[in-house]
């Protein structure tokens, strides 16, 4: 039970009427009652969940596994009951929350590819591969995908595995590179 105290001060903002969903170290993601922190279930993965924060869209928790040897799986789940609805191995763990937007669901795994899921079926749509290791979460917003990748910058595409460009590299190279989440003013996006 301490655990859930622990999480419950750390769960997501938005959650809606299903509470919240954490990933824990035993291969498990917890569904939690937002007032009381009481488990509503659980689901065991093939792998831990401790980098990946879960997603919740349409009565569907999104949650990604990381591990060393085992956890590179995207398992989407009924918000209310825990049910697996599908489910979509990667190349390698997967440590960087998901961004959905368009019906597609964006992965980033650290076999240094961008997947593009259906969020409904789990069909791949498209995956595009960096050539570095994604530091960051993708970030939607009105059709564009925004990642970091290592040191080769903030990159954009407009939904398809062809129209990737780098739109910031950082200055002088290096070991520089980009660590956070871009964060988007769906306002102030142009192109």
């Amino acid at each position: 039970m301490e655990l859930f105290h622990w999480c419950l001060d750390r769960l997501p903002a938005r959650c809606g009427k299903w509470g919240g969903f954490v990933g824990s170290d035993d291969h498990k993601v917890y569904a939690l009652d937002a007032k009381t922190g009481t488990e509503l279930w659980s689901y065991t993965t093939d792998g831990e969940i401790f980098i990946s924060a879960p997603a919740v869209r349409n009565g569907i928790a999104y949650v990604g596994s990381c591990g060393i040897g085992t956890g590179h799986t995207v398992y989407p789940l009924n918000a209310s009951t825990g049910t697996l609805l599908w489910s979509y191995a990667t190349g390698a763990g997967i440590q960087a929350s998901f961004a959905i937007e368009g019906g597609l669901i964006y992965v980033a795994s650290a076999d240094t590819a961008l997947y593009a899921l259906d969020a409904t079926t789990g069909v791949k749509r498209w995956d595009y591969l960096s050539g570095g290791f994604y530091t960051s979460s993708p970030t939607a917003a009105n059709g564009v995908i925004y990642i970091g990748s290592g040191a080769y910058g903030l990159a954009t595409s407009h939904g398809e595995r062809a129209g990737w460009r780098t739109l910031y590299r950082a200055p002088g190279g290096g070991r520089k590179m980009f660590l956070t989440s871009p964060c988007i003013d769906q306002a102030l996006t142009r192109f």
